[in-house]
């Protein structure tokens, strides 16, 4: 089994949680803890470990990207934990996307996403949550629900506005009894009624699943659901 690790949240979790320690010693001890916890209740044969680098396609698309975050303290020993990773785990640092992009690029069939990050369930297949335990195993259908469903909520996180007045049960009620990808495409399109807006938050909302990958609209049999540039 490859994991594939999100480890811009290991490195959050562990520095955060030892923030108030003389050193890095401790957060590096609890980064080591984790990792080892992981690939041996998973018996994993394979891991890779990913981390966001600066540069980030999405703040070219919208400048506000995750402008939210400008002010927030970050973790006093994250860039120790960071460079420990790199230095001793092997964690692949990003360049022009991010940790979770990188995850959805390498997904292979016999790989399991190692993350408590809801962006990831948009991608299909075996998903460990490393803070409960579980495994969820979501196929194309759920997968798709999920990233539709992101349009409709919007990420307060990451400074993406969705649609007011709608949060996950209501998001969950008009996406989650729909199969197919054009059907929930035009349901987002009809409550966002703003085709620039949509094809924005579209592309900010998108997990990677190539390097060269860009979300559009879906295929429509008629010019009048193109999106407008």
């Amino acid at each position: 089994m490859l994991l594939l690790i999100d480890g811009d949240l290991i490195a959050f979790r562990c520095s955060v949680v030892h923030n108030s320690s003389p050193d890095a010693g401790l957060a590096k001890m609890e980064t080591t803890e984790m990792l080892h916890r992981i690939i041996g209740n998973l018996n994993a044969d394979e891991y890779r470990i990913f981390l966001s680098g600066t540069e980030n396609f999405r703040k070219d698309i919208d400048p506000d990207y995750k402008a939210n975050r400008k002010n927030q303290a970050r973790p006093i020993w994250l860039e120790d934990v960071r460079e420990y990773l790199i230095q001793e785990w092997r964690a692949e640092v990003t360049d022009w996307y991010e940790a979770d992009d990188a995850i959805g690029i390498n997904m292979v069939e016999n790989a399991t996403i190692v993350s408590i990050d809801k962006d990831l369930k948009q991608i299909p297949g075996r998903h460990f949550n490393f803070v409960t335990n579980t495994f969820d195993l979501i196929d194309e259908v759920q997968a798709r629900r999920n990233f539709y469903k992101q349009f409709l909520i919007g990420d307060v996180a990451d400074n993406i506005t969705g649609v007011a007045g709608i949060g996950k049960v209501k998001a969950e009620r008009i996406i989650g009894c729909l199969y197919d990808e054009m059907d929930m495409f035009q349901t987002v399109r009809m409550y966002y009624d703003d085709d620039e807006r949509l094809l924005k938050n579209g592309r900010l909302l998108h997990i990677l699943r190539s390097e060269t990958d860009e979300w559009n609209f879906p295929s429509a049999p008629s010019s009048e659901t193109e999106p407008q540039q």
